[in-house]
């Protein structure tokens, strides 16, 4: 064999031919069959500048909000947006366990809305256990306020655990 006939270029260009006709061929084929089967083709043009979409909603974002403030906001706007409770939970982490226990002490538990949030003042708070199932003891009997409106808390055959 003479090794100067065969060149790495040589070896490289037959074997980008050989897959080629061997997978090339049969891969455009299955996407030009794919790009007919869509039902309308897209009317925006390569360089255009893309539309931007609204979302059909939009939801108020808490998280440039005090953590002293966010405790006195009230509504129904307000409690039924998931990040005020997000922000809620992030405002409650970084207060000390004095500081969570006055905070929750000055709330009534007349609504859910006030026992949840006096359940997420007092989650990191070093409470008691007993303590702890009273807080548990009234979201429950306030269940039925919020099942109503968010459906129900288990799901086919899975329970909330309790604390005992």
């Amino acid at each position: 064999m003479n090794l100067s006939l065969v060149r790495m270029s040589h070896v490289f260009v037959q074997t980008i031919k050989r897959c080629l006709l061997r997978w090339g061929i049969p891969v455009g084929i299955s996407c030009l069959a794919l790009t007919a089967c869509v039902p309308h083709a897209s009317q925006q043009l390569p360089g255009s500048a893309a539309q931007d979409t609204l979302p059909h909603y939009q939801l108020a974002d808490y998280l440039p909000t005090a953590c002293a403030d966010i405790w006195s906001l009230r509504g129904q706007a307000v409690e039924t947006n998931p990040l005020y409770w997000l922000r809620t939970i992030d405002c409650a982490d970084r207060l000390m366990p004095v500081q969570s226990r006055a905070e929750a002490r000055a709330l009534t538990d007349d609504n859910w809305q006030n026992a949840f949030r006096r359940g997420i003042l007092l989650a990191d708070a070093k409470i008691t256990p007993p303590e702890r199932r009273a807080i548990v003891t009234r979201l429950e009997a306030l269940s039925a306020q919020y099942r109503l409106r968010y459906g129900p808390s288990t799901k086919s055959g899975m329970t909330v655990r309790r604390c005992n």
